[in-house]
């Protein structure tokens, strides 16, 4: 089943003091705003002691050396800063989440965790202010000062830019160790969330960027079917915006994904990159942020060109071509399957990073072939996986990515899950087909 939904509340932490204006006269407008504010919650779990202001001020002064302790949340005598209370009275945005929020947006967050979490009646609240100037830096230095306060600690830290929850291992690996590249890696800092306008089509918006200084981007109207494509679309969009920091005096942005600068993207887009080298000309429009957006300045991409766009600069998703499998496929996939006994377990006792688990099994189509697809576990009882299917099919209409399926055991062909540095274990039976130049239908993000 596929988790789309509408969050119905408003964020009122806004990031940037002043708008930016198309200026039809000029060749290149500026994107950047002037000043950030970006805000987290600190939540303590089991009985652990809450961040008090003495030991957070002393360790502010040693890694946060230029802040200056400010006296209200938006201190404007003051440059760079932070502001921090203790807020005991938890309301809206600062309640702690649902259990069907956090299994969304609950980074790594595990039963237990959850259960502590919801009996949580404090929050340690946490704005910190900013310019412009070496945006990046400053935001690397705030990721790596709450991993410092959150080190030997049992706590859960929102961030209320993006809405979600990390406990420490999870900061690290999803925050920490994405700032490793010289080009700063916005994608990975912020969220993209797809929500229902109605049965069939679906609205996108960025969540976060307004830490760095930058607009969010939305996207409304596409068919839900079709929501990877589009959230991709977004991702590079927002990570070029964040290179640039320009777009065109006639309100057009020019996406061109081999001249994306960060290692990390620039390896994930050469991947469904239809057209090295060419740019797609993105529309954009000023336009206000809808009720439970971030309150930042925001600009929607037209979407009247998409088809044509995404012929030229996406290749589209393929699924597996109905081919024979050979003896060292084989052998790679009965490699697999003798790790399902342990998957099984580390599923069923939340001990999987994030609980991520993808299994890659046969279904049938509408032709006498089957078609090897990857399916998102969500449980696992004596031997049947159930879960949904992670893309559609092309070939049959009845294959469509979100779809409730079950899954023998004895079908299993790979799988894939995700290691505690980020990265991914499994899947080797692509990397051989690659190499045999033989499609694949899979992504393994």
């Amino acid at each position: 089943m596929k988790f789309l939904f509408v969050i119905a509340i408003s964020i009122f932490f806004v990031a940037c003091n002043s708008s930016t204006e198309y200026q039809s006269v000029s060749k290149e407008v500026a994107m950047q705003n002037d000043t950030f504010l970006s805000s987290y919650g600190i939540y303590a779990l089991d009985g652990e002691s809450l961040m008090e202001a003495q030991a957070f001020d002393t360790i502010a002064a040693k890694l946060l050396p230029s802040y200056q302790k400010m006296k209200q949340q938006r201190d404007t005598t003051v440059a760079t800063g932070y502001f921090i209370e203790n807020v005991t009275s938890l309301r809206g945005i600062l309640s702690p989440p649902s259990p069907e929020y956090l299994s969304l947006y609950g980074k790594g967050i595990d039963a237990e965790e959850k259960t502590a979490l919801a009996a949580c009646t404090q929050v340690f609240m946490m704005t910190f202010q900013g310019t412009s100037t070496h945006v990046y830096r400053e935001q690397a230095k705030l990721i790596r000062f709450i991993d410092a306060l959150m080190t030997n600690k049992k706590y859960v830290i929102v961030d209320f830019g993006t809405l979600e929850y990390f406990n420490a291992a999870t900061w690290k690996t999803r925050r920490v160790a994405q700032l490793s590249d010289t080009v700063f890696n916005v994608v990975d800092q912020v969220l993209i969330k797809v929500l229902n306008i109605d049965s069939t089509h679906c609205r996108a918006v960025t969540f976060g960027m307004d830490k760095f200084c930058l607009p969010d981007f939305s996207i409304t109207g596409f068919p839900c079917e079709e929501a990877k494509n589009y959230t991709r679309l977004l991702m590079a969009t927002a990570q070029q915006a964040s290179e640039k920091k320009v777009f065109a005096g006639d309100s057009t942005f020019a996406l061109n994904l081999s001249k994306i600068g960060n290692k990390r993207w620039n390896a994930y887009f050469a991947k469904i990159n239809n057209q090295k080298g060419k740019s797609a000309v993105l529309e954009l429009k000023n336009i206000p942020p809808v009720y439970g957006d971030k309150n930042n300045v925001q600009y929607a991409i037209n979407a009247t060109n998409f088809k044509e766009l995404f012929a030229s600069t996406f290749k589209e998703q393929e699924s597996v071509n109905y081919v024979a499998h050979d003896k060292k496929i084989l052998a790679i996939s009965e490699q697999a399957k003798k790790m399902l006994p342990s998957l099984k377990d580390r599923f069923n006792t939340k001990k999987l990073v994030e609980d991520l688990l993808f299994v890659k099994a046969p279904f049938q189509t509408n032709t006498e072939h089957k078609e090897w697809m990857w399916v998102k576990v969500t449980g696992w009882d004596d031997h049947t996986i159930s879960g949904t299917l992670y893309s559609s099919s092309a070939k049959s209409e009845h294959l469509k990515e979100g779809i409730v399926v079950s899954v023998k055991e004895t079908e299993v062909f790979d799988y894939i899950i995700k290691k505690e540095d980020g990265t991914f274990e499994g899947n080797e039976t692509e990397r051989h087909m690659l190499q045999k130049r033989i499609p694949e239908a899979t992504k393994s993000k």
